[in-house]
Order: C-alpha cells, then structure tokens, then sequence
C-alpha cells in the first residue's frame, strides 16, 4: 500500500526523486504493519497511541517526583484523560512482551556470550544507510517487475527520470538529446507510465506491500 500510495500522490512537478518520495510512503507501511504484529492479538492504533502517551508521561513524572512513580490518577491529571482511558493503556502495556536489551545471548559455555544492546546496529556504523539502501534496491525490483511488459524504451525513459538507472536524475532535455526527441515528447512518455502504474494492481506489487 505505500508504494501505491507513493505511486497515486506523487507530483511530477516536484524537485524531488520518485525513489526519495516513495521510500517514506513504503517506511511508513512497513512500521505500522510491525507494531500491528507487535501483539499476539492486534491493538487498534488508537490504543496503540494511547500505550505510547503513557509510556512517555510515566517516564517524565518519575524523573519529576525522585523516581516515585505515578499512579493511573496521576496519570490521568497529567494528560487530561478520563481515569478508565488511563488504565485502559496501563492495561494494555502491562500485557505487552518485553524482551530487556540487558538480557544475555549466547551459549552459557561460550566465550561469546553478549548482552542484546551490543547486537543492535549504531546508525553511526552505517545502519541506517545500509536500510536506504536496502529500500532502494526493493524499489527497483519491484518497478522493473511491474512494468516487464513494457516498451524498454519507456521503462528505461522513467527510470533515467527519476534517478531509478544511475542515481542520477535526468531532466527532460537530457532524455530528449539521449532518446532523439523533443522534451515535451520526453516529459509526455513519462507521464504516461506514472499513469500505467498509478492505474494497475500487479501481484507482483501486493506481494511487496503486503510483506
């Protein structure tokens, strides 16, 4: 749904990549399908939200009042909540599965034994360019599938345009000199192939939102 999403809203007159558009849209699915599969039993997003409002009032009044922690009255004074909402979320956090980022992994008889922080990736290790990148290329794939059965001409038109070929994104002037054509003619093409794939609903695009 978010490569669709990306595929319906996007604007060609922007001076941003497709790829960049889309990469927010498929991210933002994709951690929304997580925290539904986060629970055995699904929770709706508005008490998803609520789980999370808590989480962060309970650590600030705990911080505020010398570690005391705060009761659901408490709570609900802070965020201006009827008292059954609050504990509603208390709740729902207090069922939650939980795993400490302290806890040991490994072979008790192993040297290598190691605590779950350490086996989490730094963003400043490079993860976070390691994830872009991992996006980028699912999108490639997933577009070159999608449009197989098209004019190679067209396909390798849209994908110079919006950066899909080289990195590199290629104004209308520049596929009209490289394709021998004028650039209205260029920029004509490529909306036409941003309207195939806004129009159609190809297995191999459910299989990509859908995982």
């Amino acid at each position: 749904q978010g490569m669709l999403r990306a595929i319906r809203l996007f604007d060609t007159g922007r001076a941003v990549r497709f790829s960049t558009y889309a990469t927010w849209h498929v991210r933002s699915y994709i951690l929304r399908a997580v925290r539904d599969k986060l629970h055995v039993v699904r929770l709706p997003q508005n008490l998803q939200r609520d789980m999370s409002d808590i989480r962060k009032a309970r650590y600030r009044y705990t911080v505020e009042n010398q570690g005391h922690s705060p009761s659901p009255h408490d709570l609900a004074d802070m965020l201006e909540w009827p008292t059954q909402r609050v504990e509603k979320a208390l709740d729902g956090l207090a069922h939650e599965s939980a795993v400490s980022l302290d806890e040991s992994r490994g072979a008790p008889a192993s040297d290598g034994q190691q605590a779950l922080h350490h086996r989490v990736p730094s963003v400043r290790h490079g993860s976070a360019a390691s994830e872009n990148a991992l996006y980028q290329q699912q999108l490639r794939a997933t577009l070159g599938q999608a449009m197989s059965k098209r004019d190679p001409r067209r396909v390798q038109l849209l994908r110079l345009r919006y950066g899909l070929e080289d990195g590199q994104e290629w104004s209308f002037p520049q596929l009209g000199s490289r394709f021998n054509m004028t650039a209205r003619v260029a920029k004509g093409m490529v909306h036409q192939e941003l309207n195939f794939l806004r129009r159609q609903r190809t297995e191999v695009l459910q299989q990509f939102v859908e995982s």
